[in-house]
């Protein structure tokens, strides 16, 4: 449909998303840039986080920024599964 606009690419790439643990450290390296040195999410957030969004990291920061934003409406102190397959919901819309 596009061939003259894959013609001019001259590299292609096929992401795959972040495993669990690439995740872990991808949000822990932004929560220590934003200088948070608590966790902000539980540990029932990990399953829910991974399969929302198939480990893109992209859309997880979107569902992780969601489901904080949440947190801060229901005053609550930590991101818990629902919460973020809520928000990851949300993101994928």
């Amino acid at each position: 449909m596009h061939e003259a606009l894959r013609q001019r690419i001259s590299v292609q790439s096929n992401l795959e998303g972040l495993t669990r643990d690439e995740l872990d450290g991808y949000l822990t390296l932004h929560l220590k840039a934003a200088m948070v040195s608590q966790s902000l999410f539980d540990k029932t957030a990990r399953p829910g986080d991974v399969s929302g969004h198939k480990g893109h990291s992209a859309q997880s920061q979107q569902a992780r920024h969601d489901g904080v934003a949440t947190c801060r409406g229901a005053k609550s102190q930590t991101v818990n599964e629902s919460i973020l397959l809520d928000a990851t919901a949300e993101a994928l819309l």
